[in-house]
């Protein structure tokens, strides 16, 4: 009997290509750039439950920084998942515990060529997802506990500097401690105005965590 027989079809995921595709985030990872800045990176798995190209991938390093200049796209994610207007959230933890296991729409464009001549698949826009899933499991988290976690410490409404090792709190089942359940299919909508539809995300080389 032969040890294999050569199967196309199961060759490992393929580089994923520019689209529109229906993801749900999978993990998270927050972190310290080497310009101070702090970073939530987000990583979203792509569904399988919806017909569509390249199901089961993983975008990852999805790059949130903490200015005020790009808060404006963590109000778009929020806005897309469903996170209620007026919503306080003190930590990039609590702004992760919101959005993860959520459904969205992202639109995937290839990134800037990089100095080894490579381009990595970017997400440039969030809105409302068209098929909202039921009764997913929480995904098991990696990236969130693979390091030693930075707590920040909250601090007048803003993100600080002055935080301590901790790993996040969880669940006797492994899973992270959430305290608040949003509602993605009844407020999620749109995420991007007029002004930024047309912005694409790039990624200052200083401000990743690696």
């Amino acid at each position: 009997m032969p040890f294999l027989t050569v199967d196309y079809n199961n060759a490992g995921f393929e580089p994923i290509t520019p689209g529109i595709y229906e993801v749900f985030v999978s993990d998270y990872q927050v972190a310290s750039a080497r310009t101070g800045n702090q970073v939530l990176n987000l990583f979203y798995t792509i569904r399988e439950d919806v017909n569509q190209p390249h199901r089961g991938g993983i975008l990852q390093y999805d790059q949130f920084t903490n200015t005020p200049s790009a808060h404006w796209r963590f109000n778009a994610i929020a806005k897309a998942i469903g996170v209620p207007n007026g919503t306080s959230l003190e930590t990039l933890e609590e702004f992760a515990q919101a959005v993860i296991n959520q459904d969205v729409k992202v639109k995937v464009i290839l990134g800037e060529v990089r100095e080894n001549g490579k381009q990595f698949p970017e997400v440039q826009s969030f809105s409302q997802t068209d098929s909202p899933s039921a009764n997913r499991p929480m995904p098991q988290l990696k990236h969130a506990y693979e390091q030693p976690y930075q707590r920040q410490q909250p601090q007048a409404n803003s993100y600080t500097n002055n935080f301590q090792q901790s790993p996040p709190q969880q669940q006797p089942n492994g899973t992270p401690n959430q305290n608040q359940q949003f509602n993605g299919n009844q407020y999620g909508q749109q995420a991007y105005q007029s002004n930024h539809s047309t912005n694409q995300v790039h990624v200052n080389p200083d401000d990743l965590p690696f």
